[in-house]
């Protein structure tokens, strides 16, 4: 609604501290809340500029950089895989540049920390999703903590166990929404889909997993269908993903589920070398010191490239229909 839209609006105006005098850079399609939510109307209501440019391309990029530098932009909103792009191709960013905001796809510490470095301005790590307007959660500009994906954005969050009774103390549960800006009364012309995710007391059940720490930051670990139990523990596959990427022989990783003997689920993980392909026993032996043996994936397979969405979100659909035992 225009209630639930201004509410998030009106966050992110305050959470970034958009005023008349600021320029944001939009790189994002309009037809995602993220670029409007973001990067458009918090900015045009506090009175500033939105330079507005025609998506992002790996050959314009350089143009792109050129067109920020010319307006002085301030901020822009992003997914990781175009942090990633703008260091892998040495393009320059303005000095105007303040903070660069993320969300749409996990965010490597990898990333974060590389790109500050190498441009001089923080990345801010975000959350959120449709049925939130845009905003959940918000890290402060230039705070946070590693790995976390900031804390709640003018709404209520919680951690939800499997009765759906509130858990604390850093355990994993499903994250679920309650505000001003979670829509609460179902999804346009899909009544049946309506029922499982709204619960009667207003809450919001987003089917991601995670935590949230005692200063109330919140850890997405993975998503409720990306799990695979293994000797009574659960394994989330995105958790399996980090795990994989903080190997320095690894530039990128994506794990998948699939069927294996006796109903027991297979965990594959496809891997892209950072460099000279490394031996899989190291990979399987950083899993463990990391994640001890219930993480380790049963087959490596090295792939050059993992095929992404257009927010930069792994397809583990395509990866798994393309493994040979998959069928």
């Amino acid at each position: 609604s225009e209630r639930q839209l201004g509410e998030n609006v009106h966050f992110a105006k305050s959470h970034f501290g958009y005023d008349a005098s600021w320029v944001s850079g939009c790189l994002l399609p309009f037809h995602h809340t993220f670029a409007t939510v973001s990067d458009v109307l918090p900015v045009l209501c506090a009175g500033g500029r939105v330079v507005v440019a025609p998506g992002f391309q790996p050959t314009d990029a350089g143009a792109l950089a050129a067109v920020f530098t010319q307006y002085n932009v301030n901020s822009f909103s992003s997914v990781p895989v175009v942090l990633d792009a703008w260091m892998a191709l040495s393009v320059s960013l303005p000095d105007s540049l303040r903070f660069v905001i993320t969300g749409a796809s996990p965010l490597s510490e990898r990333t974060r920390t590389r790109y500050a470095a190498r441009y001089g301005h923080p990345v801010v790590p975000c959350y959120g999703l449709t049925e939130s307007v845009c905003f959940a959660a918000a890290s402060p500009v230039g705070g946070g903590k590693p790995g976390a994906v900031g804390r709640a954005a003018g709404i209520q969050i919680r951690v939800l166990g499997p009765d759906l009774s509130p858990i604390s103390g850093g355990e994993t549960g499903e994250i679920a929404l309650k505000g001003a800006s979670v829509i609460t009364e179902g999804y346009f012309r899909i009544p049946d889909a309506t029922d499982e995710p709204f619960l009667e007391d207003g809450w919001f059940l987003t089917g991601d997993m995670g935590h949230e720490d005692a200063d109330g930051y919140v850890y997405i670990t993975g998503r409720r269908k990306n799990m695979l139990i293994r000797g009574g523990e659960k394994v989330y596959l995105e958790e399996l993903d980090r795990c994989l990427e903080a190997h320095p022989g690894v530039a990128e990783a994506c794990a998948v589920q699939v069927p294996g003997r006796f109903g027991y689920d297979r965990a594959v993980a496809f891997v892209v070398a950072a460099g000279d392909i490394p031996d899989t026993a190291s990979i399987r032996a950083h899993v463990r010191a990391r994640m001890g043996p219930i993480g380790s994936p049963d087959d490596v397979v090295w792939v050059s490239r993992i095929p992404k969405s257009a927010t930069g979100k792994p397809l583990r659909a395509a990866l798994r229909d393309g493994y040979p035992e998959a069928a």
